[in-house]
């Protein structure tokens, strides 16, 4: 099952030492493919690269420089 995802980013003032963030999540999530299984797992693929994550981190894609994205990512 593919899961369409909506992001929505609350930033405090000023946005502008934001912007690279936002920048970058956009990105990720532009080429983020995610398919869920029943058995918990989410599959992430990144542009040819998959690893998996518990159900429960999908909460943390969209914090900048959260452990997952930090070490995921490059493996």
């Amino acid at each position: 099952m593919y899961l369409s995802m909506s992001l929505v980013l609350t930033v405090p003032r000023p946005m502008e030492s934001f912007l690279p963030y936002v920048t970058a999540i956009q990105l990720i999530v532009s080429t983020m493919l995610m398919v869920e299984h029943d058995k918990g797992e989410v599959t992430v693929y990144f542009a040819n690269r998959c690893s998996k994550v518990p159900r429960h981190a999908k909460r943390d894609y969209a914090q900048p420089g959260s452990h997952w994205m930090g070490n995921q990512v490059g493996d």
